[in-house]
């Protein structure tokens, strides 16, 4: 699915761990439960063959790598480090809906403006009733972020962001929708490299960047219009009953971008699925 409809969340009392708090900005979520109707308009192709399948990975080795949880990303991968916090850590984009309640889509806000940025801050901080207090800032080239720290046990460290318009404008899209319009992307120059940290960007804010579900590989391609960059993604559905296998699905996240508008579009088709399951700390794949 889209991006984003999951904070991104770090660190409960020293452990790793994803915590979905509230729905944050990005395209729409992608959820593991909810993965086979995300692509469920896309045809399977069963089991690729060895030229053309686009990863490395055995399904054997995949499968591990969903089990363990051990690595999340390729080598490489463009991901931030969790600040380091007592609590938890939750960062979000904000999105119009967090600044008016009767909004019909959603999507995530833009503005080159500083002063605009924190009183959306402040207003989606008061109306959401977290009333969390604000302890700092900060600024790169996508985004303006507000830093504040709310009360409890745990405490929580929550970093509310807000795209910069004159890095990505993503008022087009409607995060209700599992692929289509992802924005317009307004940095330059508009090449490989960019589409690329855009895209490794938003996947973590996605129900991708948790448990059962493991980024096999990240790879550009251009055509006669601009650039595409693709993320291919396993993805683990438990199995209802005991002792059955698992299935996993293997899908491409792709974006598409327009390099002459910046019109920015994401894609997601499933390549193919197979059978797994775990038994007494042993991974193995499943004849049918």
């Amino acid at each position: 699915m889209y991006p984003g409809r999951f904070p991104w969340c770090w660190r409960l009392l020293g452990v790793n761990v994803a915590i979905l708090l509230s729905a944050c900005g990005g395209g729409g979520d992608a959820s593991t439960s909810s993965s086979a109707a995300t692509i469920a308009t896309a045809q399977a192709v069963g089991q690729s063959s060895s030229a053309e399948r686009p990863v490395s990975q055995s399904d054997s080795t995949i499968a591990a790598l969903l089990y363990s949880d051990s690595q999340r990303t390729p080598a490489g991968f463009n991901i931030e480090v969790a600040p380091v916090f007592a609590g938890y850590v939750a960062t979000a984009h904000l999105k119009n809906s967090d600044l008016s309640a009767g909004a019909t889509t959603q999507y995530e806000v833009c503005s080159d403006d500083f002063n605009q940025a924190l009183q959306w801050s402040e207003t989606a901080n008061s109306t959401s009733g977290v009333n969390a207090n604000l302890v700092g800032n900060d600024a790169t080239e996508r985004y303006f972020e507000f830093d504040r720290v709310r009360a409890g046990t745990p405490q929580g460290y929550l970093r509310s962001r807000i795209y910069k318009c004159a890095y990505l404008d993503r008022s087009t899209v409607d995060l209700h929708l599992a692929q289509g319009a992802a924005g317009v992307v307004n940095v330059r120059p508009l090449d490989a490299g960019a589409l690329q940290g855009l895209s490794e960007y938003l996947w973590q804010f996605t129900g991708y960047n948790n448990f059962g579900n493991v980024v096999l590989n990240s790879t550009g391609a251009s055509n006669s219009v601009g650039l595409t960059h693709s993320l291919i993604i396993a993805t683990l559905a438990t199995a209802s009953s005991v002792n059955a296998c698992d299935t996993i699905n293997v899908l491409e996240w792709k974006h598409s971008v327009n390099q002459g508008s910046g019109a920015l579009t994401l894609s997601v088709t499933q390549l193919w699925s197979f059978h797994a399951q775990q038994s007494n700390g042993a991974v193995s794949v499943c004849a049918n």
